[in-house]
């Protein structure tokens, strides 16, 4: 990141961004102020989900980020995009701090199965550490290429 995205990136949650949302959703945001890996600008009150949805996105970040090692929760997909239907499921990146065994795998989808229950959502964890997204054999994958382009940082 260089220096001249900070101001920006610091009075992020001040300024309003629906008037370059208006007419073409997300793509005039991320053509007007986001360089190719700055996709966390965004803001996930910009998106057009419904209130359940947000909610239960907002309650798995700050169960997740509190109760396991995870540095970042990126809601990507077709939520993040904002072509959703009815029957779309909340795709969420969970970046790790430590390497993912089946362990840790169990205990962050059985956190993420209370929120589905409480919140009658699905949603569906693509689990990985870091290093392994930024710097692995996933980092070439069209996943990443994806949630690189359409992510948001919850």
């Amino acid at each position: 990141m260089t220096l001249s995205y900070i101001p920006v990136l610091n009075n992020i949650n001040s300024f309003d961004l629906n008037p370059l949302l208006k007419n073409e959703k997300d793509q005039n945001a991320k053509k007007y102020f986001l360089p190719k890996k700055l996709h966390r600008i965004m803001n996930i009150k910009h998106l057009t989900i419904p209130n359940k949805e947000n909610k239960a996105i907002l309650t798995a970040s700050k169960m997740l980020t509190t109760l396991f090692p995870i540095s970042d929760v990126i809601l990507f997909g077709s939520k993040a995009r904002g072509d959703h239907d009815d029957e779309s499921d909340i795709d969420l990146l969970l970046l790790t701090t430590e390497k993912v065994n089946k362990k840790l795998r169990n205990a962050i989808l059985d956190a993420l199965f209370d929120i589905e229950l409480q919140y009658n959502v699905t949603i569906s964890p693509l689990i990985i550490n870091s290093n392994e997204w930024n710097q692995g054999p996933v980092s070439i994958m069209p996943i990443h290429k994806e949630v690189e382009i359409d992510g948001i940082a919850v």
